[in-house]
């Protein structure tokens, strides 16, 4: 659609996926200038979204006229849900673009129930060496932390009960991004029986240079954790001598027991 004086349009599209579309999970194609039939060719990748979790979620595709001067015109949109993905395919579609739409309310996303995002944790007990290795491979979807609307974060590893904090291990941080690729990894020499009465605390920071680094959420994996948190735990210790690689929620709710 013709969106400028010139007859002419400068779109782009803005990839969404529903319900909880935050500045991690929005995505935006270059601007093709001055064309009504832009051919984009851009792929985008979202990371840390399980099987389960595809069902639930809808892809929303928006298509804008680039305005320099006021703010960028709506030209239609696509809404599909990822439900009718199948997994492990590449399918092509073409559709028609719709007005703007409302969606349901199960789509929506109030502020104050949006995901804190994901952490993605490799662990590998070493029998030989008595060693277990903790890997934090990234981040998705993490909340924005800052007035950019992105965050600076870093990953801190406690292995507990730990109150002289010997335990603590930091990855270095990574600016303007909420989607952190880290792959760094941390050694713990513990013995396999001992191991068992550990929790492993794994929380994400925003470093802040003027102030107090912002706490954007924690996962604790232990015997005592439950669902994919203690699954995870319960591989390591069993099952030994190979790493097990699994995406975790973050959560607000924070432990500060010495004992746990």
């Amino acid at each position: 659609k013709a969106m400028d004086s010139n007859g002419l349009s400068d779109p782009f599209v803005a990839v969404q996926i529903m319900p909880c579309t935050t500045k991690a999970t929005e995505k935006r194609t270059a601007v093709v200038k001055k064309n009504c039939n832009p051919v984009f060719k851009e792929c985008f990748s979202y990371h840390g979204i399980t099987e389960r979790e595809l069902s639930t979620y809808t892809l929303r595709l928006q298509v804008y006229d680039r305005d320099r001067v006021t703010h960028d015109d709506f030209i239609g949109e696509v809404i599909h849900p990822l439900s009718e993905v199948q997994i492990n395919t590449c399918t092509q579609m073409h559709k028609y673009l719709k007005p703007h739409q409302e969606l349901p309310m199960a789509e929506r996303c109030r502020a104050d129930s949006a995901p804190l995002g994901k952490v993605q944790v490799c662990l590998h007990y070493i029998t030989s060496k008595e060693c277990l290795v903790v890997r934090i491979i990234r981040g998705a979807g993490l909340r924005p932390m800052d007035s950019n609307g992105f965050s600076d974060p870093y990953v801190k590893c406690y292995l507990r009960p730990d109150p002289r904090k010997t335990s603590k291990r930091k990855t270095r941080v990574h600016q303007k991004t909420l989607d952190p690729v880290f792959n760094e990894e941390f050694h713990y020499s513990v013995n396999r029986q001992d191991l068992t009465h550990k929790t492993l605390e794994v929380s994400v920071w925003d470093y802040d240079r003027t102030s107090r680094n912002d706490f954007m959420g924690v996962v604790y994996l232990s015997k005592k954790s439950s669902g994919l948190e203690l699954e995870h735990f319960y591989q390591a210790i069993t099952m030994v001598d190979r790493p097990h690689t699994t995406w975790h929620s973050l959560t607000l709710k924070r432990n500060t027991s010495t004992d746990f």
